[in-house]
């Protein structure tokens, strides 16, 4: 299956950077996009890792990233007595749905570590340079990603 990597993984980047532009530009992300980058991201995955392994991996993403919504949703509803939306205001459904086929294409210690990086790289990022309240999660997310899978797989 080495053969679908290469491509999958071309395709992967083109995908993401249509939905980092969109993200950037709209703080909205197509669901078609979302899609194809699901779609995609399981050619790569499946040129990657054994099926158990895929399960393995897809089982603790959605764990960890339910674990994380959660707590940060609880920690924002004490903080914040009123009625705003958590997922409008704070965190956006294409950042959380996006995580999931992120956390496929990783062991699941490397899945915390590139969560933990990579929200740190977007932070530095936005608010040294970009100074805007909003911040576009997925958009930094899944350029962040398919940078180190490019670097990952050419070393």
């Amino acid at each position: 299956m080495n053969w679908l990597l290469y491509p999958s993984l071309g395709i992967l980047i083109l995908n993401a950077v249509a939905i980092a532009k969109q993200d950037f530009r709209d703080r909205l992300i197509d669901v078609r996009l979302i899609i194809l980058f699901y779609l995609f991201n399981t050619l790569f995955v499946i040129a990657l890792f054994s099926p158990s392994q895929i399960l393995l991996n897809t089982m603790f993403s959605l764990s960890y990233v339910s674990f994380t919504v959660l707590v940060s949703y609880f920690y924002f509803s004490c903080k914040k007595q009123d009625d705003e939306s958590f997922f409008d205001n704070y965190l956006g459904w294409g950042d959380v749905i996006l995580l999931i086929p992120l956390g496929c294409s990783f062991e699941p210690l490397y899945f915390i570590f590139f969560c933990t990086i990579s929200l740190s790289i977007t932070l530095l990022i936005h608010f040294l340079w970009v100074r805007d309240k909003k911040v576009p999660l997925a958009g930094y997310m899944v350029l962040i990603y398919c940078s180190y899978h490019t670097i990952k797989i050419s070393v």
